[in-house]
């Protein structure tokens, strides 16, 4: 019944609840291969609660960043724009957040996919997009996004209505008699080439 008891508790509760939000947000971050942001996030748990340990979380945290790293150096010592290439799609692939890679890959963005075609399925409600790959060789992906009224200028501009390494895709949640306009941009370790 002492008053320090309820204090004690009360700190308890709010460490508790701060620590397993923290503890959430790393995983989640594991789980998008932000392995940068998983170690700041596992360094800031601790600071609270020294005698946390995940170890096999831990590890995957320290073999991404390992991973991403050996790959960058890679790249930065590299002169080839295809081994340049290689090593900084190998280092995201690894960590997605890995400081450095994102500008040296830059440097050499996608080319953008060509020939757009989309065919209007009105009985199924549906506009159906497919487009020529692009020119750029190595794994890519196609981010396609939709706007109404207007071409989408950019990833953000629009609604994505997916992330595909295929070259067409249906998109689904379209309203008969609304005008839309649809952009696809090739992306490789998180550039993106200009839009088609």
């Amino acid at each position: 019944g002492s008053d320090k008891v309820a204090q004690l508790k009360e700190r308890l509760e709010d460490l508790k609840s701060r620590i397993g939000s923290a503890v959430e947000d790393m995983r989640k971050a594991c789980q998008e291969k932000k392995y940068y942001k998983a170690r700041k996030q596992l360094e800031n748990i601790k600071k609270f609660s020294k005698s946390y340990t995940e170890p096999a979380l831990e590890e995957e945290i320290k073999n991404g960043i390992e991973t991403a790293e050996k790959f960058k150096k890679k790249a930065q010592s590299e002169k080839n724009e295809d081994e340049i290439v290689d090593a900084c799609t190998k280092a995201y692939e690894a960590c997605n957040d890995c400081p450095g890679v994102k500008e040296i890959i830059a440097r050499y963005p996608p080319a953008e996919p060509t020939e757009l075609v989309v065919v209007a399925d009105s009985n199924s409600k549906v506009n159906v997009l497919s487009w020529k790959k692009s020119a750029t060789k190595g794994l890519l992906y196609y981010s396609v996004v939709r706007k109404e009224g207007a071409i989408p200028i950019s990833v953000q501009d629009g609604t994505l209505v997916g992330r595909v390494s295929m070259c067409s895709i249906n998109d689904q949640n379209v309203v008969p008699g609304v005008q839309y306009f649809y952009a696809i941009f090739a992306e490789r370790a998180g550039v993106y080439s200009n839009a088609l």
